[in-house]
């Protein structure tokens, strides 16, 4: 532990009661204690510590020699010397949100300050490499981690060769040109049934498209260099209140809906690309999301991208109240008590059951992007006071973060600070008492 300039300073071997190591030809995973601990304090800009590399000069780990410190935060190459034991070769390289650490023991003859100084000088100077090149020392690096983790699991079963499964890529389009749902009033009165909320959509499209992240010719692609991509658009989308116009209840008509009136272009006949940059461009909402897998075959959101054009919001609280009770209404209630218990078995308190789940599976996004939302909000509130805020203005800004690694509360919770600070700064000076 160390003190400079008034800041405390803790080294992680301190923490441990045993050093990870890892052994020749094999690979090892690891996380730091203290992002661990705080993986869910701060949405996005995932940063790891430096890393030292130390060899062990004896078997009980009592010695150690260590490096100078290592940057892994981005790809990289570079050559550590690890003072009086040996110089390493240490290639850092990120794929779908793991860490990748190759170390590869070198000469001294091999890594001379000189070499290294025309390679620094080199790749300054350098502004483009050949596509091939880099293909090749990326087609390698991938090969050499999946061996490892390969070779790190068990084997299991016969040692006879299976024949390669085969795969299919799935392209999927699907397009709606209008879709209505409606919520009926059924339990309000025994004569008649009305309306209380339609939801209309125009040209809703739906997609999915199997991309690569790189294109290597005559080699046959691998899991992690396999992304989906998942599509949605909305043309238009309205939500009424049927109340209004049948029986003249509450205060807007319209709840949600575009500020402006689309004319949407002829896609019959245009292939699923096609429609898909279209309707994109001209749609009122684009939902786009990419899929990808780690090295242990674990699913996680490469990328998700959303923009809404200008849109008007009409709130009403009574009428929120009133679809709240609807659908809580139509949760299903159970008929039957549960079997008693014979076991003396204590559960966990559900508090206590719920952080747990949320805290053993983060949400990992590689790249998040919300773009810019123009709104035009009214809200009638009828407490003690009638509180009105009618076509306020509201115009939020960007919300984006690279390498989220958190819990879905903090990202709910960052998300609702964003939008909220906005609209109070942005309406609290056009809200009108009476």
């Amino acid at each position: 532990m160390h003190i400079f300039s008034g800041i405390l300073v803790q080294e992680e071997t301190e923490l441990m009661s045993c050093l990870p190591t890892v052994p020749p030809h094999r690979n090892v995973f690891y996380t730091p204690l203290l992002m661990n601990q705080r993986f869910s304090e701060h949405v996005g800009d995932l940063k790891y510590p430096k890393l030292h590399f130390g060899i062990l000069k004896s078997p009980e780990g009592a010695e150690v020699v260590w490096s100078s410190p290592i940057d892994v935060n981005s790809d990289m190459e570079s050559f550590v010397s690890i003072p009086g034991c040996m110089d390493i070769k240490v290639k850092v390289k990120s794929i779908a949100m793991v860490t990748h650490i190759t170390i590869e023991a070198i000469s001294k003859a091999e890594v001379s300050a000189k070499e290294v100084r025309s390679r620094i000088r080199t790749e300054r100077k350098e502004v483009s490499l050949s596509d091939s090149a880099i293909n090749q020392e990326d087609e390698a690096i991938i090969k050499a981690l999946e061996t490892a983790v390969m070779s790190s699991l068990p084997q299991t079963g016969t040692s006879e060769r299976k024949p390669p499964k085969r795969k299919t890529d799935l392209v999927i389009g699907l397009h709606c040109h209008h879709v209505c749902m409606v919520l009926q009033d059924e339990t309000s009165s025994r004569e008649e049934m009305s309306e209380i909320l339609q939801v209309s959509v125009d040209h809703l499209f739906l997609s999915h498209i199997p991309s690569s992240g790189s294109s290597r010719s005559n080699k046959t692609l691998s899991d992690q260099d396999k992304h989906q991509c998942v599509s949605l658009c909305l043309g238009s989308l309205q939500v009424d209140n049927q109340l209004y116009f049948a029986k003249g209840l509450y205060d807007f008509p319209v709840i949600f809906m575009g500020q402006a009136i689309t004319e949407f272009p002829e896609v019959d006949g245009m292939n699923i690309m096609e429609k898909l940059a279209i309707l994109k461009s001209v749609g009122l909402c684009h939902l786009q999301g990419v899929m990808e897998r780690d090295c242990l075959g674990h699913r996680l959101v490469k990328s998700l991208e959303i923009s809404v054009a200008p849109i008007t919001s009409n709130v009403d609280d009574k009428f929120v109240y009133r679809i709240l009770k609807e659908f809580d209404i139509l949760i299903p209630t159970s008929l039957s008590y549960p079997p008693p218990n014979t076991q003396n078995v204590k559960k966990l308190p559900r508090s206590f059951r719920s952080t747990s789940l949320v805290m053993s599976a983060p949400v990992k996004i590689e790249h998040l992007c919300i773009q810019q939302i123009s709104m035009l909000l009214s809200v009638h509130a009828s407490l003690k006071l009638f509180i009105a805020s009618d076509r306020t203005p509201l115009a939020f800004g960007k919300f984006e973060r690279r390498k989220v690694v958190t819990t879905s509360y903090h990202l709910i919770r960052s998300l609702a600070m964003h939008y909220a600070s906005g609209a109070l700064f942005r309406a609290g000076m056009l809200i009108s008492f009476e």
